[in-house]
């Protein structure tokens, strides 16, 4: 293991740590809203204390523009490569819904610029115990609008979450389905949460071995987004949806991680539902390992097929031609 990677592993488990600290805390009499909102902005300190970490681990590019526009109504940093094609990428950030896109987030949408030419919109969607569900589904909707407003073809757009965003991104799509709106040409979701329900078996098998999700945080970070919503609802759970006709879909997992099984099931599913999903499960890796490019060599091997996914899917021009250049580059 390299010092990067060591300290980067040691680092999450320390994050974790603290976290269940802080939950005991604030969930030691009841899990009222205002123990639930100190805990959520307790944590959101954590979290910006690892993403300062993060930062001075992994660097981004330099040659990537990064700004924030209102699309949509919504706050939105845009990462826009020198040189980029007419393709369009939505990144929906994790963070159990409660917690804001830090350097993890920002570091990975300027080297997916980067590596795939095209422009990055990380949504600043609303965040839970304050603004439950569907408040976080609803700005994402909005900047994805926002996107056909703008003229970009949605066989141009790829959406792409992680965790809480991975979630979103599931929601998202059943939610254009609901609403007759067009599909992107693809989705990655990297480690989601599809079923808040917590019926797969890695939740209990895997709470030991994953050093960055714990299943004591996941349920109330699950009973603080849903609220008042049912957890069967596929907008909050998306196993529970009608997938067929969802656009392509690649799934993106951990074997480590307490999420596994909220990832094989919801692609089972999808197949058996007729969409073309790719499951690509990582033994020996934990959560939203892909995340974490510049420290793991697994991290930049997951970027690399997350980027000819996303060239392949939106027919870019010079996609076939680059084939495996992307990969190298």
């Amino acid at each position: 293991m390299s010092l990067k990677s060591w300290l980067l592993f040691n680092t999450l488990r320390l994050n974790r740590s603290l976290s269940k600290i802080g939950l005991a805390r604030y969930y030691r009499r009841n899990a009222t809203f205002e123990a639930d909102l100190m805990h959520a902005l307790d944590t959101r300190k954590s979290w910006d204390t690892l993403s300062k970490v993060i930062s001075m681990i992994a660097k981004a590019p330099e040659d990537v523009e990064d700004f924030v526009e209102i699309k949509g109504g919504i706050r939105t940093h845009i990462f826009s490569p020198k040189v980029h094609n007419d393709g369009v990428i939505l990144f929906i950030h994790g963070g159990g819904w409660r917690l804001p896109a830090g350097a993890l987030h920002t570091v990975y949408a300027s080297k997916l610029a980067k590596k795939t030419k095209m422009s990055v919109w990380l949504v600043d969607y609303r965040l839970s115990p304050e603004h439950p569900f569907p408040a976080g589904l609803l700005d994402v909707a909005d900047v994805y609008k926002a996107m056909l407003a703008e003229g970009h073809d949605p066989s141009k757009i790829t959406v792409i979450g992680d965790s809480a965003g991975g979630n979103l991104t599931l929601a998202l799509l059943l939610k254009l389905k609901a609403d007759n709106l067009p599909m992107p040409a693809g989705a990655i979701s990297i480690s989601p949460a599809t079923d808040t329900c917590m019926l797969g078996e890695s939740y209990k098998t895997k709470k030991d071995v994953d050093p960055v999700l714990l299943s004591d945080l996941a349920e109330p970070a699950f009973s603080s987004y849903m609220r008042d919503a049912s957890p069967d609802n596929p907008l909050v759970s998306p196993l529970y949806g009608d997938l067929e006709g969802l656009p392509p879909l690649l799934i993106m997992v951990g074997g480590l991680e307490i999420l596994l099984d909220d990832s094989v099931r919801f692609a089972e599913k999808a197949r058996k539902a007729g969409v073309d999903v790719t499951l690509d499960v990582h033994d020996e890796m934990y959560h939203c390992y892909p995340l974490f490019h510049g420290v793991l060599e697994e991290a930049k091997e997951a970027m690399d097929k997350i980027a000819l996914f996303i060239l392949v899917k939106t027919c870019c021009l010079e996609a076939v031609q680059r084939g495996l250049e992307v990969i190298s580059a």
